[in-house]
């Protein structure tokens, strides 16, 4: 069963700033609103926050895992799709999922909203539960949350001067999406017309690419494979598979065809996470999305940049981690990714934990340790003289 709540709060501001600051750091308001720590997002964009409400007069404290998508407009309002559920125990905790939406009433106030539903967990248990108090528990939290979220809005937006975040590499650190990736992508509007929209990603040689609808919202990703069913020979069977195939081979636009939902990322994920998402799903290519913009595509072609990496830039990265280490005596060499460890570590532990160490490291291709000794064990207790 689903349960629908809706929470306002009326923000002081120039609207146009109030906009660009919700949808450009969303993260950042939404940590500082609810005093979580900070963190990386996840492969997927998501990242863990710290919620708090009272039941029965104590205070109950939840981590919750939120993920936000591409903002779209509907009249006046500017609305962020937003989901979120518990972590860990997901299924034993309401999972929400709504829209952040921001309306300007005059030039110098906007209502800030949260409205959606969220799914009542445990079966009938859980609705006996809700009903009884979890909903109040649920609409507490969430005017909590806007709350905090509309008192930091306007504290930013009053500051003299934003600093804008920097792109690029960062010397010795791991590759990211936003390293990457291809900027500004095609976006097809979902009432393109399928030939029209076959045409363009044959003539920019691309493979795929965002789907969204007319107000912006994204919906999902055409490509390549999805047109593949229009001249494909018909498949017999049931199933999801067969009934995607037969949806496709009926399309008449982009909207129709493409698949849904679209995968997304962020600039600042891992490539290596990215990497384990792209395999875990089977998919070619992830949709980059910042401050709720389709912002770029990254692809399996793209993250193959992580194995490219220059040697030199490995080696920077594995001085450092020696340095961390407490293991600078160790001799490293990288050559055509292949990284040699040789020498004496301190620790035995340290010298143990190195060649793992070196294997995570974007662009390493294989770690030779076989001359790589160690001084002193930490591991196993020293044997007493009888």
């Amino acid at each position: 069963m689903r349960r629908w709540l809706h929470v306002q709060r009326y923000v002081q501001g120039e609207s146009r700033a109030l906009e660009t600051l919700l949808l450009r750091r969303t993260e950042t308001l939404l940590r500082a609103a609810t005093q979580s720590e900070d963190g990386g997002p996840a492969a997927d964009g998501s990242y863990v926050i710290t919620l708090t409400t009272r039941l029965a007069g104590l205070e109950v404290i939840k981590h919750v895992r939120v993920r936000t998508g591409v903002a779209y407009r509907s009249g006046l309002r500017t609305l962020l799709p937003i989901t979120w559920h518990a972590e860990p125990a997901r299924h034993a905790f309401p999972a929400f999922e709504g829209t952040l939406e921001l309306e300007p009433l005059d030039e110098h106030t906007a209502a800030l909203s949260l409205a959606g539903s969220y799914r009542t967990p445990l079966g009938p248990l859980g609705g006996v539960a809700d009903a009884a108090a979890l909903h109040h528990v649920a609409v507490a939290t969430a005017e909590r949350l806007v709350a905090g979220l509309a008192d930091e809005l306007e504290r930013v937006a009053a500051e003299p001067g934003r600093p804008t975040r920097s792109r690029g590499p960062r010397r010795g650190e791991p590759l990211r999406v936003g390293d990457v990736m291809t900027p500004d992508p095609i976006v097809f509007d979902a009432s393109m017309p399928l030939r029209t929209a076959s045409l363009l990603l044959f003539h920019a040689e691309i493979s795929g690419a965002p789907v969204v609808t007319a107000s912006g919202e994204l919906i999902g990703v055409l490509s390549e494979r999805d047109l593949l069913a229009k001249e494909a020979t018909t498949r017999f069977g049931i199933g999801r598979a067969v009934a995607d195939e037969d949806r496709r081979r009926e399309a008449r636009t982009a909207g129709e065809a493409c698949s849904r939902p679209a995968r997304t990322t962020v600039p600042d994920a891992r490539l290596a996470d990215v990497a384990r998402m792209l395999l875990d799903y089977d998919i070619s290519r992830l949709v980059v999305v910042d401050g709720g913009e389709v912002a770029g595509i990254v692809s399996r072609h793209d993250v193959l940049a992580a194995l490219l990496r220059d040697d030199a830039e490995i080696l920077y990265v594995l001085q450092q981690e020696l340095k961390a280490h407490d293991a600078e005596d160790v001799e490293v060499t990288v050559h055509a990714g292949v990284v040699e460890l040789a020498g004496r570590a301190r620790l035995r532990s340290v010298a143990e934990q190195l060649p793992a160490l070196a294997a995570t490291i974007d662009g390493v291709i294989a770690v030779d340790a076989d001359d790589l000794m160690w001084a002193e064990d930490d591991i196993l207790p020293p044997v007493p003289y009888i």
